[in-house]
């Protein structure tokens, strides 16, 4: 279950192709191909390097024009559906 101490990464083995507004990500593992849209790009530019998702969180609320309740709410689907395909990775929190 993701928190907003969690920390997220891409999953190695994950080649992206930029298609200007969009992304499409290719799980190697899996042979799958996912499309993300210009928010879904955002997203997987800051989880190249680990990142807490209360700083992702906090990115999304001061480039976008969003309610922080839904940002949080479907940020953390979003990084749920990428978990269940291969395509993160999710840690713990950073240790105090």
């Amino acid at each position: 279950m993701l928190t907003d101490d969690s920390i997220v990464v891409a999953a190695p083995e994950q080649f992206a192709c930029d298609l200007q507004a969009d992304l499409l990500v290719l799980n190697a593992a899996s042979g799958s191909y996912y499309g993300l849209n210009p928010l879904g790009k955002r997203i997987w530019q800051l989880i190249q390097e680990p990142t807490q998702v209360s700083a992702i969180r906090d990115h999304l609320l001061k480039e976008y024009e969003v309610d922080r309740e839904r940002c949080v709410g479907e940020l953390k689907t979003f990084l749920d559906d990428m978990a269940q395909n291969g395509l993160i990775e999710v840690k713990g929190a950073p240790a105090p």
